[in-house]
């Protein structure tokens, strides 16, 4: 009978993105890789590496930290991988997939925290899991591409500046004095070329 490795010999990466959307705080790193080192310590695992990628959408799969944990993985430099949710390992469904596949085919376990998810439990129970978190994340990805380009088009209707470099105006800020910025300033609703 062959010993079992403690739980202490086993190296985990914590990996962590925020989108580039407005409504997550530049905190949700720290906060995701807090989650993860909780996990480890938790478990016993010693986190040797922590990778994030910070304001690049999970729909985007060239993310520079993402692309180093999967060359990290294929290298052989750790045996568990700590996110806190799967949307943020990708967005994409089929990336989702592909990624989660690979390292586990490599012999790495996958801990998704806030969504209970481990590659180790019953094999049917986490890809029924993972297939429908996957959807509902591609599917949340979707909708914030639908709120951005009605915000865009409602902005420009109001005929406010919508975002792009600008050559030869000056923008002016229009602000709102009836609403406060986190600052105590009146809040900026829009900008006028």
């Amino acid at each position: 009978m062959s010993a079992i490795a403690p739980l202490a010999q086993f190296r985990a990466v914590a990996y962590a993105a925020r989108d580039s959307s407005e409504q997550q705080r530049a905190a949700s790193i720290e906060d995701q890789l807090r989650n993860c080192r909780r996990r480890a310590d938790d478990q016993g695992w010693a986190i040797v590496r922590e990778f994030a990628d910070r304001a690049i959408s999970g729909a985007d799969s060239s993310r520079p930290q993402y692309r180093e944990m999967l060359s990290a993985a294929e290298c052989g430099e750790f045996d568990v991988l700590l996110v806190d949710d799967l949307s943020r390992l990708a967005r994409d469904q089929v990336e989702s997939e592909r990624a989660i596949r690979r390292l586990e085919f490599l012999g790495i376990r996958i801990v998704a925290i806030a969504d209970g998810y481990d590659s180790q439990s019953k094999l049917a129970t986490r890809k029924i899991q993972r297939a429908v978190k996957g959807l509902v994340n591609e599917m949340r990805l979707d909708e914030l591409r639908e709120q951005v380009h009605r915000g865009l088009t409602g902005q420009a209707i109001k005929g406010y500046w919508c975002g792009g470099r600008v050559y030869g105006y000056a923008l002016r800020p229009i602000l709102d004095p009836a609403r406060l910025d986190p600052y105590g300033q009146p809040e900026r609703i829009g900008t006028k070329l």
